[in-house]
């Protein structure tokens, strides 16, 4: 992975139908073919050229989706991700493992800033129960570890809900498979490469 600390000037264009987020040192690198990007923001920092697995299953199935990272930002929560992203805790979705009674594993998408109700989920997976997946569990299962879950890409495809809300949205934003690294792509574009519901399966966090 290759890193650099400079101003960066951040551009997305549109190639083969998929958004790319593009990053340059200096602006005249992008004469004459300025017309055709549109200018994001800047920013001082290390840009990182990394492509993960979930990207990849996106490329490969022709999906239209945009990379974030936010490694710099150090942030850990969901809610401390959401707004490293300058996003709304509402877009940015939080990826849940679970077991039901039966032993079935189930995967729930919900918003950074909800919590998912377990009654109402193992309702909407048809189960008398569930409960949260052990973190010792959790990458021997998915392949993947705390704080860098997402619902593609896993070892094997479970069924996966995401909370109603995700549909509202024009697109949401969840774990791109590591730490650091998002996707945003629309919700519904995830039906052909998962098992998907969408169900009412969380509440609000409650704030203290």
């Amino acid at each position: 992975m290759k890193k650099s600390k400079y101003a960066v000037f951040i551009f997305e264009v549109e190639v083969d139908n998929q958004l790319v987020r593009c990053y340059f040192m200096e602006l005249h690198i992008l004469w004459p073919a300025w017309p055709d990007f549109y200018l994001v923001g800047e920013t001082m920092g290390e840009v990182s050229e990394l492509k993960t697995n979930v990207m990849r299953l996106l490329d490969q199935a022709k999906r239209h989706y945009l990379a974030h990272c936010y490694v710099e930002s150090g942030a850990v929560s969901g809610l401390e991700v959401a707004a490293a992203l300058g996003e709304a805790p509402e877009r940015v979705f939080k990826t849940l493992v679970t077991i039901g009674r039966s032993g079935e594993h189930y995967v729930f998408a919900v918003p950074v800033d909800c919590e998912l109700n377990l009654k109402r989920a193992a309702r909407a997976v048809g189960e008398k129960s569930i409960e949260m997946l052990k973190s010792k569990d959790l990458l021997p299962l998915t392949g993947y570890i705390h704080g860098g879950c997402s619902p593609l890409g896993m070892k094997k495809r479970f069924k996966t809900v995401f909370h109603h809300t995700a549909a509202d949205y024009e697109t949401v934003i969840f774990s791109a498979g590591k730490i650091g690294y998002q996707v945003e792509m629309c919700a519904n574009d995830l039906s052909e490469l998962l098992p998907l519901d969408f169900d009412d399966v969380a509440d609000k966090q409650e704030t203290v």
